[in-house]
């Protein structure tokens, strides 16, 4: 049985809990800090720990998954900063020079890799077009570029990719880009909306969201059996993130405040 302490009080703290809950190779507690995660582990009937008592036992746990994207902060570094064993960030987390600081070892979730479905190969220039949902709080750059980056990498599960950069930005009403993923052109297209039946297109290819049930599913089993790469994890997240800045706009690739 591992121990595993998941800290977030979101849509996908909603989504871990429910597809591990019943695993029975874990034993599942949710971080205590505010009237969200109380809800939240009361409602699954979930072990809760308090700030106080996770000083003292942190290292008792053999993982702990972060899922706020984009939010790890000098709290939770304080929160984390004694931890020794497995640290799982739900992605996009731009702070990368704080996480670096830490003693555990640090993987980033891409869930979007445990994504079953056959796409076709990409030609040599293809579209994507790609809803955002605006008036839920879903920020194009920080909340829909990671999936989108993640579903392009996707198609190439099974090929070495020696080159991924963005070109041509545009800002208007969503963001429109160019990814080029080695000699490959994917033209991207961010629309704003408010439209939840609204799914992606890549080559006019309508796209359905994953199962994310089925993904969290898959992605614990491989990190039960040691399959999840902490060793260059950084490293590729380092990449993601420097594509995702670039459209942001920061100067150089970053904002003093992430550092």
């Amino acid at each position: 049985m591992k121990e595993l302490l998941i800290i977030g009080d979101d849509v996908h703290t909603i989504r871990y809990i429910s597809s591990i809950l019943y695993n029975d190779k874990i034993e599942l507690t949710i971080f205590d800090y505010n009237k969200k995660t109380k809800e939240i582990a009361d409602h699954y009937l979930i072990k809760k720990i308090n700030h106080n008592d996770l000083k003292d036992k942190i290292n008792d746990y053999d993982y702990i998954i972060y899922t706020l994207p984009n939010s790890f902060n000098k709290n939770i570094f304080e929160i984390l900063k004694d931890y020794k064993n497995n640290l799982l960030l739900e992605k996009p987390q731009l702070n990368i020079e704080l996480i670096k600081k830490l003693n555990c070892r640090v993987s980033f979730i891409h869930l979007r890799n445990y994504d079953n479905n056959n796409y076709k190969q990409p030609k040599q220039n293809n579209n994507i077009i790609w809803p955002n949902l605006i008036n839920d709080g879903m920020d194009p750059i920080i909340n829909t570029t990671p999936n989108i980056i993640d579903f392009v990498i996707l198609l190439y599960k099974d090929k070495k990719i020696d080159k991924l950069e963005v070109i041509n930005i545009k800002h208007n009403n969503g963001i429109d880009f160019t990814l080029k993923v080695n000699t490959q052109i994917f033209n991207i297209h961010i629309i704003n909306t408010n439209d939840k039946e609204l799914l992606p297109k890549y080559n006019e290819e309508t796209i359905n969201w994953p199962n994310y049930f089925l993904c969290i599913t898959d992605f614990i089993n491989e990190l039960l059996y040691n399959n999840v790469n902490f060793e260059n994890s950084i490293k590729e997240e380092e990449k993601i993130n420097k594509i995702i800045k670039q459209i942001r706009g920061d100067k150089n690739g970053f904002k003093e405040n992430e550092l």
